[in-house]
């Protein structure tokens, strides 16, 4: 297993060309078997006007599948990995085409989980980074909880987050993250080697998947690609020396959106898992910036993230949180009462004689 820079960018390619050439016939085979996202189809959600293919997750999943076979050594840890993010793109598929109810999608996710989980994938040594200093022992049973846990959290943050099509760009930086962090925090250590390694497959899984989902888009990722993406993330996360921390932090977009919008919905008494028209993106997008602009906002922002959850210390990173999340949301409460004024102003205008 070569882990140098030479032998981590071959893998990497192979991954992106594997998954960018198989992409094409799968959009070919999700237009004629009606895995498509058609407008036709009311979603509160729904930013385009025709229908666009979805299964996305296919031709990712593959490509990662092969490149891992050839690259990786096995055991029954990867096998794992590979079998539990085959699920999450087999459920996720058939969710593109018939879909599935957001509780049957919730009730899964942890047999998705438990699958890996059985297989080996645990938290290194029973011990988490504590942010304010020292380590964290966690029992046989806690830690089996928490990871389902934050594997269920991880997939449905990143399913909430991919709705203007920057899935692609913000899973590629994740993944690099979680390698950079994996061999500059643990060299030497060979599980962390094959952390790496799985991290920059994945980034080329992911950046294969740009050209076709950035707008105008030929593809979306559907609920396979994004739970593909999200379920692995956790999973590199806990294999990395447990750092939660940094994946939080490069999640920081998408984690506060999806915490905005639970905290929402209950205050107006809807259902938290039921879609709208009201993430962070949607409001970007009602003050004026285009889609392609939206997007390299969360890419901007994502990548500086990356570099903070690279280059800080764990008793840094919990503080990089809590200003992220006041930032994030005194913005969104900011932008929600800017256009709450515009659109009285727009309507006292056409009241007018």
């Amino acid at each position: 297993m070569d882990t140098s820079l030479p032998g981590l960018i071959l893998p990497f390619f192979i991954c992106l060309i594997i998954s960018y050439a198989l992409t094409p016939l799968v959009i070919k085979l999700a237009s004629c078997f009606g895995f498509v996202d058609d407008p036709k189809k009311v979603h509160p959600g729904m930013l385009h006007s025709f229908p666009i293919p979805r299964a996305g997750g296919v031709a990712m999943f593959l490509g990662f599948a092969i490149t891992t076979l050839i690259f990786v050594p096995w055991d029954l840890k990867v096998l794992g990995i590979v079998l539990g993010s085959f699920f999450t793109v087999l459920i996720g598929t058939i969710d593109d085409k018939w879909p599935l109810s957001p509780y049957l999608r919730l009730l899964l996710q942890p047999l998705m989980a438990l699958v890996v989980i059985g297989l080996g994938v645990r938290i290194p040594n029973g011990i988490l980074s504590n942010p304010w200093g020292g380590y964290i022992t966690v029992s046989s049973l806690w830690e089996v909880l928490l990871l389902v846990f934050w594997m269920v959290w991880v997939m449905n943050m990143v399913n909430w987050g991919k709705g203007v099509s920057q899935l692609s760009g913000i899973g590629t930086i994740a993944f690099l993250v979680l390698a950079i962090v994996s061999l500059r925090f643990q060299a030497g250590n060979l599980d962390q080697m094959r952390t790496a390694l799985l991290a920059v497959i994945l980034a080329g899984s992911c950046l294969s998947f740009l050209p076709f989902n950035f707008p105008p888009e030929k593809m979306l990722p559907g609920f396979g690609a994004s739970t593909f993406i999200g379920f692995n993330i956790a999973i590199l996360a806990i294999l990395s020396g447990g750092k939660l921390a940094a994946a939080l932090i490069v999640l920081g977009l998408p984690m506060l959106d999806m915490g905005i919008a639970i905290v929402r919905r209950i205050k107006n008494k809807k259902n938290p898992f039921i879609g709208d028209r009201e993430h962070f993106y949607h409001k970007l997008l009602d003050l004026g910036f285009s889609k392609r602009a939206v997007i390299l906002i969360y890419w901007v922002i994502t990548l500086i993230l990356g570099f903070l959850a690279i280059g800080l210390k764990r008793e840094d990173k919990i503080l990089v949180l809590l200003l992220l999340s006041i930032i994030v949301v005194s913005l969104f409460v900011g932008i929600t009462l800017i256009l709450g004024r515009l659109q009285r102003k727009n309507n006292l205008q056409g009241k007018l004689p």
